[in-house]
């Protein structure tokens, strides 16, 4: 499956040897084929730009169909000649048979490799029952929602059959032991309903990850927008990604995080305050505190801003530029996180001491033993009394809400609960306090640690 390939076709192509015979006297084999059209070999030229087939889909099973030529080319090296193909007028059994194919192709990719029998057959009948007749409806629903519009029915349809199919998906593979086998499952789920998915501009982003992340400035700005954009079908599943409880969840913790960031602002005594985000992406929660109404500091504000993307600090350096003032100012620091442990004296230089250091999204990320480095690396960061800020996405909370992202995106979470975190941060057996807070969304924790 090739990135970017997928939203431009109309339904999962698949590269096949297969023999086609084509009437009367041609004899050909097939590259690829689809739903919709096949390209085709033969050794000499076919004089017909209309033609009737027979594709021989298996020992037992095949279709014959009229078919128009589109494009062809002379392979002269080879002296051979390549086609591409529609089909004309296929009937329902016809088309049954080539999804099942399809399907069936990506299937033997992995499957033979699943050790357990019982697993096996259950993954088998994922593929040819379950996600077949999720195609088939997916397939309806894009043929019958209005372009020019969102219908209510088919964003409420299409949002069933997608939580059903990942929850169904993730059954099996929550019982896969190798990691190999269950990222194959996940592969080839994405390249039989990428057609469709990845029409969407926001889904095929968050697939692609442009600036080689998940979950960059530029989706986190889109999710915030929380506003569809593509056109045709595409946009239904624009807000199938807006509307996921974890994209609803990121919204509620900016909020959350501009909320206490004020918070702790107002309350600062000194006549100036520090604060550091690191892996600051678009900072849309510090243009919220600026903007808000409820700040009353009237001391200097420093922000140090941190991120390796040097296309996010371009775009908030931009952002921030308006609210510039004397008593507001803005430092910019492109470097990478991962290195701070192995030279945190270089670091803790360039950055000075914070009265605040926070961080949203990034621990979702980080596994137990780095998560552990950039907790105690901040906590040097901190001055008397400074806060480290952090937020994880609760798993306990909303078991499904990250199946979406894992099955359409490829985005992982290292799944932590609130009580996972407690204990990672007792673990260093640092002299801190700590508090938890919950956000409005129901699924991000908050966690302060203040440094004693």
């Amino acid at each position: 499956m090739k990135k970017g390939d997928l939203e431009n076709r109309q339904f999962p192509r698949i590269a096949a040897t297969l023999p086609i015979y084509i009437s009367p006297e041609f004899l050909g084999e097939t590259v690829d084929f689809s739903e919709t059209g096949f390209k085709f070999i033969l050794q000499k030229p076919l004089l017909l730009s209309k033609a009737r087939a027979r594709i021989e889909l298996s020992p037992n099973n095949g279709i014959e169909t009229e078919f128009k030529v589109i494009w062809n080319k002379h392979l002269v090296q080879d002296g051979k000649f390549t086609y591409g193909a529609c089909f004309i007028r296929l009937k329902e059994k016809d088309i049954e048979d080539l999804r099942g194919a399809v399907i069936q192709s990506q299937l033997n990719a992995f499957v033979n490799d699943i050790g357990d029998a019982e697993i096996k057959r259950v993954t088998e009948q994922y593929f040819n029952k379950d996600i077949k007749k999720y195609i088939t409806e997916v397939a309806r629903l894009s043929q019958i929602a209005p372009s020019d519009s969102l219908d209510k029915n088919t964003v409420l349809n299409l949002k069933k059959v997608n939580d059903d199919i990942v929850a169904s998906g993730e059954k099996i593979i929550l019982n896969i032991v190798q990691k190999n086998i269950r990222k194959k499952i996940k592969h080839a789920f994405r390249s039989l309903v990428g057609p469709w998915a990845y029409k969407s501009l926001i889904m095929k982003r968050g697939f692609e990850k442009p600036r080689g992340y998940p979950g960059d400035y530029k989706m986190l700005e889109i999710i915030y927008d929380k506003e569809p954009f593509s056109t045709g079908f595409g946009k239904y599943f624009d807000l199938y990604f807006l509307n996921n409880p974890y994209a609803e969840a990121v919204r509620k913790r900016k909020d959350k995080t501009a909320e206490l960031l004020v918070n702790s602002i107002n309350k600062h005594g000194a006549s100036s305050i520090n604060i550091l985000n690191l892996a600051c992406g678009s900072c849309r929660e510090i243009r919220d505190v600026l903007s808000s109404d409820k700040l009353r500091y009237k001391g200097v504000i420093n922000f140090g801003l941190v991120d390796h993307d040097e296309e996010a600090l371009s775009f908030t350096k931009q952002a921030l530029e308006i609210f510039r003032k004397d008593n507001i100012k803005f430092s910019y620091f492109q470097e990478n996180i991962l290195k701070f442990y192995d030279h945190s004296q270089h670091y803790e230089k360039l950055f000075g001491k914070q009265d605040l250091v926070y961080s949203i999204g990034l621990v979702d990320y980080f596994p137990d033993r780095m998560l552990k480095e950039m907790i105690l690396f901040c906590l040097g960061l901190l001055d008397k009394r400074g806060k480290l800020l952090l937020t994880i996405k609760d798993i306990d909370r909303d078991p499904f809400a990250p199946l979406p992202p894992g099955w359409y995106c490829d985005w992982e979470f290292v799944p932590r609960n609130e009580q996972d975190i407690i204990n990672l941060i007792k673990s260093l057996k640092v002299d801190i306090a700590m508090e938890t807070i919950l956000d409005e969304s129901g699924k991000i924790v908050f966690i302060e640690i203040i440094k004693n």
